[in-house]
């Protein structure tokens, strides 16, 4: 796997459990579970359960929650810790927001600051959400002053909504704390909170991650067939956690630098493969070990096999290596500068309340262009620049709508090949935070 690995810095890796992803893999129910998340906090729900176990991706959306928000709310995100009392999650909370802290353990004054900022939120149309990941490890009485905030024991709308993340032991913690079924909640809703698992992959999802995490890395013949899928998932039990650290393993095994034994991936190889990149992006792959893409005749052209799992021959997918002639002039005029890539000022420009849909995001800046431009309404898509694992990261965004349901139901719309990069809703005033902070 030396396409994959030796090259000089900066040192990358597509399964790094450190790194928090740009591009949210929409499959294993995990798009239908944010969006349901995303509308139940729209519509008002002051508490959610999301549970799974270790590895199964809660941490991850909960980033995806908070990139996801519209552009009233604010979000608060605290990983929590076996240790960590009442006082410290509260402190990390009003330390977030910017409000005043109390170091001396009491939690009277930080909860009613708490409250009173809650409700200048919600005097302007917004929401304060707070996600607490690992909430498992939480003492019965932190979790039930958190509970006390979002006015889920009883005590009324405090306007704080709230997102509880833990392993499966968090449903029932939870339940023991709430009112019982027959009580009447001061907000006259039902007690028992809505409660999202995340289930661990198939085997075909399984591929489709792999596919998915490697894609922006680069656009070699995938290292993993089909034998080696079913292993990886079979010991991994479908958990997306675990389908990393044995993904890493396995690229290591094969071809380990001796010198410093870490995972690279060559940046001559990511840079040069821009049109290549588009096919592979664009098509869904399944990992049976066949041949690479197979590059003939002097046009270049280049076809990818695709096995789509039917009796029929596949039918390759072709793409271009060579960019339609243009003038010295014409490329001049038309070449982006290094801090305004194509689309960005129209980005800046939108409503930031709006949303997109976010396509695709790549190391390869000449691969979401050949995208765009191979797209039929390019019109509608532009891309931009921001940074991901301290290297320059290209994302392709679709569309200009004034809510999420607009956006999703736009989603279902667009050409197969782009379905099939799952793209999913986002606030520009995300987009345009990464625009400016890059």
């Amino acid at each position: 796997m030396s396409e994959y690995q030796d090259a000089p810095e900066p040192e990358l890796d597509p399964f790094s459990e450190t790194n928090q992803p740009e591009h949210f893999f929409a499959g294993g129910g995990r798009r239908e579970i944010l969006e349901e998340i995303l509308d139940c906090l729209g519509a008002g729900e002051n508490l959610l359960l999301v549970t799974g176990p270790l590895g199964s991706g809660k941490s991850t959306l909960a980033h995806f929650v908070m990139k996801s928000r519209g552009g009233g709310s604010v979000g608060v995100r605290v990983q929590s810790t076996l240790f960590m009392n009442e006082s410290g999650v509260l402190n990390e909370i009003c330390a977030d927001l910017g409000l005043p802290t109390d170091a001396s353990g009491s939690t009277g004054q930080v909860k009613l600051e708490l409250l009173r900022y809650a409700g200048e939120v919600r005097t302007r149309g917004g929401t304060l959400v707070l996600l607490i990941d690992d909430s498992h490890e939480l003492g019965s009485e932190v979790l039930q002053v958190l509970l006390h905030l979002a006015g889920a024991d009883a005590s009324g709308n405090t306007g704080i909504h709230l997102v509880l993340l833990g392993e499966s032991q968090l449903n029932h913690m939870v339940s023991g704390l709430l009112p019982d079924s027959g009580e009447t909640i001061a907000i006259g809703k039902d007690p028992e909170p809505e409660v999202f698992e995340l289930q661990p992959f198939n085997r075909d999802t399984t591929a489709d991650y792999l596919r998915f995490k490697l894609a922006g890395y680069s656009t070699g013949p995938m290292p993993f067939g089909k034998r080696l899928v079913s292993d990886i998932h079979a010991r991994a039990g479908g958990i997306p956690g675990a389908v990393n650290r044995l993904a890493r393993d396995t690229l290591r095994q094969r071809d380990e630098d001796p010198l410093s034994g870490t995972f690279r991936i060559p940046m001559p190889y990511v840079a040069a493969a821009g049109a290549l990149s588009v096919a592979l992006l664009a098509a869904i792959f399944l990992f049976d070990g066949s041949p690479g893409p197979e590059i003939t005749g002097e046009t270049g052209r280049i076809q990818v096999p695709l096995d789509t799992g039917s009796r029929n021959p596949p039918t390759p997918v072709i793409a271009s290596r060579e960019s339609p002639p243009v003038s010295e002039a014409a490329a001049a005029d038309n070449a982006p500068t290094p801090d305004s890539p194509e689309g960005e000022a129209r980005l800046l420009a939108m409503n930031p309340e709006h949303f997109a849909l976010q396509i695709l995001g790549t190391f390869s800046e000449s691969g979401v262009r050949d995208f765009v431009s191979a797209r039929t309404g390019a019109a509608e898509y532009s891309w931009f620049e921001t940074r991901y694992q301290s290297r320059p990261w290209f994302v392709v965004v679709y569309g200009d709508f004034p809510t999420r349901e607009a956006a999703v139901s736009a989603a279902a719309g667009l050409p197969l090949e782009v379905r099939e990069l799952q793209p999913w809703a986002r606030p520009l005033a995300g987009i345009q935070h990464d625009i400016k902070s890059r």
